[in-house]
């Protein structure tokens, strides 16, 4: 019984999916995994901040100045595509280059006084260029002189105040005591032991 009745729903079925049907089909799916564009931005091509020289990256800083009053630049903050920062910087994590001391500073500014001068007027945070963990270990140990303990809450980020030093503002404090305890950042290679050390005597609960 069941067999006639499929058998007798299959010209239905075959007109449901006539041949403009199919071809509807057929156009979305070469739609949806068809190759996309090869279109850029005209930033894109400047992958590698290094590359640019050091009058370019003095001109995204005077803008990042310019705008906000200061060179606390967010450890995540990305160039927006605006005319207000040179173009060949559109779309670069600015922090993660300047404040890198391998790179910019050991490029640009390591023989260069002058060029250290000029970067200090517009108040450039040498403290930052030192490694992340020394940051982290200064912020915590604020933290704890703060709250009597290192109980950091998960989304806690340094705030902008006079408490805490302008390299750690926006140090995403609470992050990456997470990390630590779940993953063990930091605790791995040559300085696991001391890193462990260091938060032992703040009384770190892993």
């Amino acid at each position: 019984m069941m067999r006639r009745f499929l058998l007798l729903l299959l010209p239905d079925l075959a007109t449901a999916f006539s041949e403009p049907t199919r071809q509807n089909c057929n156009h979305r799916r070469s739609a949806l995994f068809q190759e996309p564009p090869n279109v850029q931005p005209q930033w894109w091509t400047t992958r590698d901040p290094s590359t640019l020289p050091y009058e370019s990256t003095l001109r995204v800083l005077q803008s990042f100045y310019n705008i906000h009053g200061d060179l606390v630049i967010p450890r995540n903050f990305v160039v927006p595509a605006s005319n207000e920062y040179p173009v060949e910087w559109h779309g670069v994590r600015l922090s993660a280059y300047v404040y890198t001391r391998h790179r910019f500073w050991s490029k640009h500014i390591a023989e260069r006084k002058d060029r250290a001068a000029q970067l200090g007027k517009l108040g450039f945070l040498w403290e930052r260029l030192q490694p992340e963990w020394n940051l982290f270990i200064e912020a915590l140990s604020v933290y704890k002189a703060i709250h009597g303990d290192v109980l950091v809450p998960a989304k806690f980020v340094v705030p902008r105040s006079g408490e805490w030093s302008k390299a750690c503002w926006e140090l995403p404090l609470g992050s990456t005591v997470q990390r630590i305890r779940i993953r063990h950042d930091y605790l791995t290679g040559d300085n696991s032991y001391e890193r462990r050390l260091q938060l032992d005597r703040l009384g770190f609960v892993y």
